[in-house]
């Protein structure tokens, strides 16, 4: 079929897992839908059926052999929640973020392809399906931002004496919170993080970030590791 383009997001993803598992199998990838799919018609998002002719859907190929396993990568999907998924398919489970589904939670898959050799990804059909951000997962190489240079302006130096922030709990809430979303807001100016005293998807994905930058356990943890980059402890 012509006039058919991958949603931009989707391109992205599929970049960054072939720059993290360069010598993956690409046997079971797939976008566009093949005559199966065309009967479902708009049911699958495999078929072109956003806007301009957008496929909103990708399979990629779940090839444990060179380290790119379907399983903890759902799961780090899972965690990081990222806004552009509609929902995500593998081994006979379903994750879909949409209310009234069990939002971010897997449930038994009752389809004919229970997607045993791929990893189905689908986003939302709105803009968003073109937001090409990268995609957060410890697994993937994601965009490497620079950490602030020791000779350029110095940060903001926030006293929070030899307290350790225990952020691991995406609902907890509360003034260490503020000040780590404050450091971290001026080491990446350029990440939406907000300074609202409440740990959720952002602030794992900004943890994410520096913990990939600063060569440390990638984990989405705020810990003892984290904070010493920071100079926070």
């Amino acid at each position: 079929m012509s006039g058919w383009r991958l949603a931009s997001s989707l391109i992205i993803l599929r970049d960054q897992v072939n720059a993290a598992f360069p010598g993956r199998s690409k046997l079971s990838d797939g976008t566009i839908g093949d005559a199966a799919h065309f009967a479902e018609g708009a049911a699958s998002d495999h078929n072109p059926w956003y806007g301009p002719g957008i496929v909103t859907a990708i399979d990629l190929t779940n090839d444990p052999s060179v380290g790119f396993d379907t399983d903890p990568f759902t799961d780090e999907l899972q965690r990081a929640r990222d806004p552009r998924i509609k929902y995500v398919i593998a081994n006979g489970f379903i994750m879909d973020s949409r209310p009234g589904f069990n939002p971010w939670q897997w449930v038994t898959y009752s389809g004919e392809n229970r997607h045993y050799s791929h990893v189905h990804v689908s986003v939302l059909a709105s803009s968003i399906c073109d937001d090409t951000r990268p995609w957060v997962a410890p697994m993937l190489s994601i965009v490497q931002l620079p950490l602030p240079s020791p000779e350029g302006s110095p940060l903001p130096v926030f006293e929070i004496g030899s307290r350790l922030l225990r952020l691991s709990n995406p609902r907890m809430v509360g003034t260490d919170v503020v000040e780590y979303q404050r450091v971290m807001r001026a080491w990446y100016p350029n990440l939406d993080i907000p300074i609202d005293g409440v740990f959720g998807p952002n602030d794992y994905n900004a943890t994410v970030y520096l913990q990939k930058n600063a060569k440390i356990t990638v984990d989405g943890i705020v810990g003892p590791q984290t904070l010493g980059v920071l100079n926070m402890v």
